[in-house]
């Protein structure tokens, strides 16, 4: 399977999980364990025509009708006509749970699966930080620049406005 598909399925959950979809938390995960199941023939052979030619579409269910199940549904979905625009800012970066399951995994993998996704949050909320002190520094230096500036123009008026008075007194 396609690490672009664990990716894809990774993206979509963020997407639901942050404007509460159409489909439950149960619709992706399942979806991914049907990638790797071969239990469906959606997702075996990297074409349709390899499919058809193999036989797997008429031997094996399609994943399709399986997922139309109102078991995979959200009973508080409604329907918008309003685009998506996701929160792309790292800050909003959730790891997806399916990452971190603990019921399916054993005991010896989900610990490692939980270090390894802690230590990705760390790294990614290290260099977000980072990130962040650096543009604070940038705008301080800007801010400070402006203020010296601004600071210079007022003594050019304050000047500026002595030689005006000096000027009406003559």
């Amino acid at each position: 399977l396609s690490p672009v598909c664990l990716g894809s399925l990774r993206r979509a959950a963020s997407i639901n999980a942050e404007y509460m979809g159409e489909f439950n938390e149960k619709y992706l995960p399942f979806i991914f364990e049907a990638c790797y199941s071969c239990q469906y023939g959606t997702f075996i052979g990297n074409s349709e025509k390899e499919r058809f030619e193999n036989g797997y579409i008429q031997n094996t269910n399609s994943i399709w009708s399986v997922l139309s199940d109102s078991r995979f549904r959200n009973p508080y979905y409604e329907p918008s006509s309003d685009i998506v625009v996701p929160d792309f800012r790292l800050l909003s970066l959730k790891i997806w749970d399916y990452y971190t399951r603990v019921n399916q995994v054993r005991p010896s993998t989900t610990h490692v699966l939980q270090e390894r996704a802690l230590k990705l949050f760390q790294v990614s909320a290290t260099n977000q930080y980072a990130w962040l002190q650096e543009n604070l520094r940038r705008i301080e230096d800007k801010l400070q620049r402006k203020t010296e500036a601004l600071e210079k123009t007022k003594r050019r008026l304050k000047k500026a406005e002595n030689d005006l008075n000096n000027v009406k007194k003559e």
